[in-house]
C-alpha cells in the first residue's frame, strides 16, 4: 500500500505500456557498455539456440534470481528471459553502496513474436567487493531526451501515533520529464510506485501500479488515542480508484474499510459519515442490478 495527503498528484495517465511484463530485462542484441560510478560493466543478451530452450524454460518456471559467479576478479550475472524480438533497447548500471543496479530503457513500443534469451552482465571487481546485483523490475520506457525524476510532496496530518503532536507525510513518486522540461503523467516505468513516508517510527506505505494518491485525516474513531486516515490511490485511466480507511495501532497499519470507487469531486474525508454509534464509508460504483453508477456504503470495522 502507499499514501498521500489531500492531493498527491492525480496524474492524468493516458495508458500503461502493455508490454511491460515481457520486457522485465531487455538489452540490445549486441553487447553494451553500461557505465557505473567507477566499475565498468558489460551487459549482453543473446538468443538461446533451440536445443537449449528447454533449460531456459525450466529456469523461468522456477523464477530463479540472477545466477552470480566470481570469475577472475569479476562478477558474472546471468538470467534467462522470454522477450519480444522487436524494440530499441539500451542498458545502464550504477553502483549504490554495496549494490549494483541494472536498469533497461526501451524507446520503441512494439508487438510481435517472443524468443528465449540469456542475459549476462560482467562486472569488473578487482578488489573482490561482495556486491549485490539487482535488475530493476520497474524497467524504464524513455524516448530520446526524456529522463525520470523523483518528486516529493509534503503534507501535515493529524495525530497518527498518539503523542499529541500532528504528524506529517512525504509522498515520493517518479515522473517522466520530457525533453522540453515539461512533466508527463507517465512514470516511465513498467510499474509505477508511490510511497508515503511518515517518520517517527510509523511504517511507510507503498502502492504499486499507482499514478496518484490523496491522503486526509479522520477523527479517532476507535478510541485508541490515535487519529485514523483515509487514502485514495489512482490508476492508469483515472476513471476509478481504491479507497482505504487506515488505522495505525502503534506497530502496523490496519485496514478498517476498503472500496473501489468512480472518481468524483467529493473530499475523501467527507466520505466517512457517522450514524448512531457506527461509521460508514460512502462511495459511488457500478451496480449490475441497476445498470448504473449508484451510491454505496460500507460499515467501518473498528474492532
Amino acid at each position: 500500500m502507499s499514501l498521500p495527503n489531500h492531493y498527491i498528484s492525480r496524474a492524468n495517465h493516458s495508458k500503461m505500456k502493455p508490454y511491460y511484463l515481457l520486457l522485465l530485462l531487455i538489452l540490445p542484441l549486441c553487447g553494451i557498455k553500461a557505465q557505473t560510478d567507477a566499475k565498468p560493466i558489460t551487459i549482453t543478451i543473446s538468443q538461446i539456440p533451440d536445443v537449449s530452450v528447454t533449460d531456459a524454460i525450466k529456469k523461468l518456471e522456477k523464477e530463479e534470481i540472477l545466477d552470480l559467479k566470481k570469475e577472475n576478479s569479476t562478477i558474472a550475472a546471468t538470467k534467462y528471459y522470454n522477450l519480444l524480438e522487436c524494440g530499441d533497447y539500451t542498458a545502464s548500471a550504477k553502483v549504490k553502496n554495496d549494490s549494483i543496479i541494472i536498469t533497461v530503457n526501451n524507446s520503441k513500443g512494439c508487438d510481435g513474436n517472443s524468443k528465449y534469451y540469456k542475459l549476462k552482465a560482467v562486472i569488473d571487481n578487482p578488489k573482490n567487493i561482495p556486491y549485490k546485483v539487482w535488475v530493476d523490475p520497474a524497467f524504464t520506457f524513455l524516448a530520446e531526451g526524456e529522463r525520470i525524476e523523483t518528486f516529493r510532496n509534503h503534507y501535515l496530518l493529524g495525530d497518527i501515533n498518539g503523542d499529541k503532536i500532528k504528524d506529517s507525510v512525504t509522498v515520493e513518486y517518479d515522473r517522466v520529464v520530457e525533453a522540453n522540461d515539461s512533466i508527463s503523467g507517465e512514470c516511465g516505468r513498467g510499474t509505477c510506485y508511490m510511497t508515503a513516508k511518515f517518520g517517527n517510527g510509523i511504517p511507510d506505505i507503498t502502492e504499486s501500479m499507482c499514478y496518484g494518491m490523496d491522503l486526509e485525516s479522520l477523527p479517532d474513531m476507535n478510541g485508541d488515542g490515535r487519529e485514523e486516515i483515509i487514502m485514495a490511490t489512482y490508476y492508469s485511466h483515472g476513471c476509478c480508484h481504491n479507497i482505504y480507511v487506515l488505522s495505525y495501532d502503534g506497530k502496523k497499519w490496519n485496514t478498517l474499510a476498503q472500496a473501489n470507487a468512480f472518481n468524483d469531486d467529493e473530499s475523501d474525508a467527507a466520505r466517512v459519515i457517522k450514524k448512531g454509534r457506527n461509521y460508514y464509508l460512502h462511495y459511488k460504483n457500478w451496480d449490475d442490478d441497476y445498470g448504473d453508477i449508484v451510491e454505496k456504503k460500507k460499515r467501518i470495522k473498528l474492532k
